[in-house]
């Protein structure tokens, strides 16, 4: 009956194991993003640019916006992405799944808030009547690491770069100065050029084995469980089933060796 028991765990821990880039992205709840270029435009009643823009790394967190890839949507914080602007408001981005390690983000929303902009150090109040844009990703599995953008908690072990140009990456949008909408007062924003980079996934579950959650099932992993052996400790306790036994240190001689 062990036996049996243990051949369901391991096709568990198999199918776990054999997610896509886009999945595995996902399971890990967040990505750190970073944008490294981008050249904003400001036309009609308010000119301004074209002005080279990069950010600080940010976090990601996967949402659920509405979008048919549940939990993969997330939010572009405008104040963060832009601070020179002082724009304080977040563009829902719709996740769309391109195939197993292609994504893409879009925004077409009508906010009608009236929010102050700092444009070459003035400061004038405008009504943002639309915003739409896209980012699309390629993913890429890179070497179990600490996050290169220094945001997230976890490993990661995806890559993502920027891909398909102006054509899919961009941002737009609609205002009106002084938070009145007539077409005289109309601008019109336009960022093009991004370039930019994520990082996420995380490294091998707790439920294979790493119970350290670095990036290898070893004699870490295995020294804790040996240590933690016959007691209710829920750090080795892999099959929650409330008791560190043979079961869970088949687990990890199981999956020992293995690195994300």
């Amino acid at each position: 009956m062990k036996g049996i028991r243990l051949l369901c765990l391991a096709a568990l821990v198999g199918v776990g194991y054999s997610q896509t880039l886009v999945q595995k992205m996902g399971s890990a709840g967040d990505i750190s993003w970073r944008l490294d270029n981008s050249v904003l435009t400001v036309t009609g009643a308010i000119t301004y640019g074209p002005e080279v823009t990069t950010s600080d790394p940010q976090r990601f967190v996967f949402r659920e916006l509405g979008g048919a890839n549940d939990n993969l949507d997330i939010e572009l914080d405008l104040l963060e992405t832009f601070p020179n602007l002082g724009i304080n408001y977040r563009v829902p981005l719709i996740a769309n799944v391109l195939g197993p390690d292609l994504i893409e983000w879009s925004a077409n929303v009508n906010p009608r808030i009236c929010v102050p902009v700092t444009i070459d150090g003035t400061t004038v109040d405008v009504l943002i009547t639309n915003v739409n844009g896209k980012l699309r990703g390629r993913l890429m599995t890179v070497a179990c690491q600490d996050d290169p953008g220094g945001v997230l908690t976890h490993k990661v072990v995806i890559e993502l770069n920027d891909e398909g140009g102006d054509a899919q990456n961009y941002l737009n949008a609609t205002a009106y100065a002084f938070c009145v909408e007539f077409f005289t007062f109309r601008a019109n924003v336009q960022m093009r050029q991004f370039d930019w980079k994520g990082w996420g996934g995380d490294t091998l579950p707790k439920s294979m084995g790493n119970v350290n959650a670095d990036c290898c099932i070893d004699d870490g992993d295995l020294a804790i469980v040996l240590t933690d052996f016959g007691t209710n400790e829920a750090r080795s306790d892999l099959n929650n089933d409330g008791i560190v036994d043979d079961t869970d240190l088949a687990i990890v001689l199981n999956n020992f060796g293995l690195c994300a």
